[in-house]
């Protein structure tokens, strides 16, 4: 399909790794699954072009039917399409760099990967462990407010000095601004693995 753009506003990229890197492809593809019938959200999946990344004729049958999943193919740029994403699914592949310098939330489920890598533990990536962890970890990132162009950096400078109690909490430690939870200057936000996560994530829309 070469039409991979969003058709729902939420959209999830899945990084497809090289097979041969010791990765349990049945399980992997079973999360696929389980993330196409995710509701609300767009699913974008990219084969690693390096190696045995792709799919078989049999396991992309099972998405035939799936109006909301598209596979990128070669001419599509996996920047630009991290770009797009709101969330990017990776795990031993090198790309994930390139998803956390864009400042996207970045999930790595290590349970598919029988190797080590450098985002293990990294604190820059969640790190799930099951499917279920996955899933939950999208429902956060969805309930997170990833993007409030509404206040920039200079417009809560601005607040604070002229209205201090129109600052959101959110942007606030006690009385004081906490630059750590500014917004970028595109109004876009570094989401962080999420403290808690969400028990229904099916639940949560847009």
């Amino acid at each position: 399909d070469n039409n991979v753009e969003k058709q729902y506003g939420f959209m999830i990229l899945f990084f497809v790794p090289d097979w041969e890197y010791n990765v349990n492809r049945k399980a992997s593809v079973m999360l696929i699954e389980k993330l196409a019938s995710l509701p609300a959200v767009s699913l974008i999946v990219k084969a690693n072009t390096r190696g045995t990344g792709s799919l078989s004729k049999e396991e992309l049958g099972r998405f035939q039917d799936k109006q909301n999943v598209s596979f990128a193919n070669i001419g599509h740029h996996s920047t630009v399409l991290i770009k797009k994403s709101n969330i990017v699914i990776n795990f031993a592949s090198s790309i994930g760099l390139e998803a956390i310098l864009q400042r996207k939330p970045v999930c790595n489920p290590v349970y598919l990967n029988g190797n080590s890598t450098i985002f293990d533990e990294s604190g820059v990536v969640f790190d799930a462990k099951n499917d279920n962890e996955v899933i939950k970890f999208i429902g956060c990132v969805k309930t997170l407010n990833c993007k409030n162009p509404e206040y920039l950096p200079d417009d809560l400078s601005a607040m604070m000095v002229s209205s201090p109690l129109s600052v959101p909490d959110k942007f606030k430690t006690g009385d004081t601004l906490d630059r750590g939870t500014f917004p970028a200057e595109d109004g876009s936000f570094n989401c962080p693995a999420p403290k808690s996560l969400v028990s229904s994530p099916e639940t949560v829309v847009g």
